[in-house]
């Protein structure tokens, strides 16, 4: 199979790329989700089932689909982040990046010295260590280290954040952050409008990119306007129980019509 482009390469040049959520922890909800509709899988670590040590048995269903995989930890802690590159991931995020500290934190866990303290290790990444020459250098040039502005103190210390050398996106999380406003999820107030602005604004003077989850289709088309080039939107489980309401639904007015 011919290697694609990476994420962070692709969007360096200028591209818009879509994911969906991965939560069950399984190869064959991936190959169901394959194709050519999104071009990575956002794996979640963090609301769902899925530590990496289970990575091993979902990378291979997304490579031989020919997807990206973006893995989200469930915490910013240099274990889950380091142990999930290990296995040859592209991209890793970070939820809840609230300070520059943390923010610092993130890049440190996902890169080696000495931009920062990533234990040696690669076991999967290097193909079982056979293509170990060069890969620090490599993997500290290529893999997209992101973090989530998802809180409003998040927002107080945007600047900071972006400026932090070595991060590459800023993935707005709009539940968490419409909570933490004191709104509800999905809800459309101009402060969620704002902190959108704010974050492409602060990506756009830190030479940083830009993403979001979508919980509305609504307004795709102005954030990337706004320069937002990462999306994320849908799910496995979204899908799955969409289409059992959809199937249950359509089978008993079947039934209804026929009486």
């Amino acid at each position: 199979m011919t290697e694609k482009a990476s994420l962070k390469a692709r969007m360096t040049a200028g591209e818009t790329v879509i994911g969906t959520w991965l939560n069950i922890p399984h190869p064959i909800a991936i190959e169901a989700m394959a194709g050519p509709d999104f071009d990575f899988i956002q794996i979640d670590g963090e609301h769902g089932p899925i530590h990496p040590d289970l990575l091993h048995e979902l990378l291979p269903a997304a490579r031989a689909a020919g997807m990206s995989a973006v893995y989200r930890a469930r915490r910013n802690r240099d274990d889950l982040v380091s142990a999930a590159l290990d296995q040859g991931l592209e991209a890793v995020m970070v939820p809840m990046v609230n300070t520059a500290e943390a923010a610092r934190a993130a890049v440190a866990a996902a890169k080696y010295p000495p931009l920062g303290r990533r234990g040696f290790g690669p076991w999967r990444a290097t193909n079982y260590y056979r293509s170990v020459a060069g890969y620090p250098q490599q993997a500290n040039r290529d893999i997209l280290v992101s973090v989530q502005i998802e809180h409003v103190e998040g927002l107080a210390n945007l600047d900071a954040i972006a400026a932090v050398e070595g991060l590459d996106l800023l993935y707005v999380g709009p539940a968490d952050l419409a909570l933490s406003l004191g709104l509800e999820v999905g809800a459309r107030d101009p402060r969620i409008d704002d902190a959108y602005l704010r974050v492409a604004d602060a990506a756009a003077r830190h030479g940083k990119l830009a993403g979001s989850d979508v919980v509305s289709l609504d307004g795709v088309r102005g954030l990337a306007g706004l320069g937002y080039r990462f999306f994320t939107y849908g799910g496995d489980l979204a899908y799955l129980t969409a289409g059992v309401a959809a199937a249950g639904s359509e089978l008993r007015k079947a039934l209804k019509s026929a009486a």
